[in-house]
């Protein structure tokens, strides 16, 4: 395939609705439709498609669900499947994530992610260039833990921290993340997305006990949230969830005697050069 055709086709995925706020049965199926014609073009049983997709959704979901959307998810795995991303070795749910990946990181991807957003942008925003959004995102989180800590230092909870930070988007565009009427869900979001951060920077080590701490509290969240409301998006879950553990993050750090002045100034430091954020 071309290279500019394969940008075109992943242009027109990219203002689709993130996977996570897409409902699972439809996940489920649009993996599963694409699984059983994989198995029907290698000449093999389709029986396991089923299983399979549950799989390969929970891993998309959990590790990339806020990154993509289902048509780029079902994009990258077809593109996979016809040998896109390296040589086929058989249908399991790790070669498949694996051809997620590489969609995620290949230059095809960063190329119309670039052109898309010019077209979104306002007059004076092309001088940001992908770097400088990166950037100003890491500090943006570097602002939020710095003011969970006081939080943290003042109330013993992190869900005292009302302000809702603005957020640099890929577009450039500097504006609140939430309107007002989403406060609650915003806080929940920004301290989700800073647990998430950490995560990455390597000050939640990521193991066993942190795994299922993570199922956990994603269970607790999404009790405590039908308890409130139906119809619970995904992404809302997760923030509450990953802000419950930003919570379990602070009161490790009060156990272990950790001098959180210490972490801050640790990662304060960090050389812009490596100050690196999803977009």
């Amino acid at each position: 395939m071309e290279i500019q055709e394969k940008i075109q086709r992943i242009k027109t995925c990219l203002g689709q609705v993130r996977y996570l706020d897409t409902p699972k049965p439809e996940r489920m199926s649009a993996l599963a439709g694409l699984l059983a014609d994989a198995y029907d073009r290698k000449g093999q049983s389709a029986s396991g498609a089923d299983g399979l997709a549950d799989m390969l959704d929970r891993e998309i979901a959990d590790y990339m669900g806020r990154q993509l959307t289902l048509r780029e998810a079902m994009l990258a795995i077809d593109w996979g499947l016809h040998g896109e991303y390296g040589e086929y070795t058989g249908l399991n749910a790790e070669r498949l994530f694996r051809f997620v990946r590489a969609y995620l990181e290949s230059g095809d991807r960063q190329e119309a992610i670039r052109l898309w957003n010019r077209g979104r942008m306002q007059p004076g925003d092309q001088s940001l260039t992908r770097d400088q959004v990166n950037t100003r995102n890491w500090e943006a989180m570097y602002s939020e833990f710095t003011g969970l800590v006081d939080a943290w230092r003042r109330t013993g909870a992190v869900e005292a921290v009302r302000r809702v930070i603005p957020r640099v988007h890929s577009s450039g565009e500097s504006r609140p993340l939430f309107s007002e009427e989403d406060l609650i869900h915003a806080r929940r979001e920004c301290t989700g997305m800073c647990y998430l951060w950490l995560k990455r920077l390597g000050y939640v080590l990521y193991d066993e006990t942190t795994l299922g701490s993570e199922i956990e509290a994603r269970k607790r969240a999404e009790a405590q949230l039908r308890q409130e409301r139906s119809g619970i998006a995904r992404s809302t879950v997760d923030s509450l969830a990953y802000s419950m553990m930003m919570l379990v993050f602070f009161r490790a750090q009060e156990a272990s005697g950790t001098d959180l002045d210490a972490v801050l100034a640790e990662i304060g430091q960090t050389p812009e050069s490596e100050r690196r954020f999803w977009v």
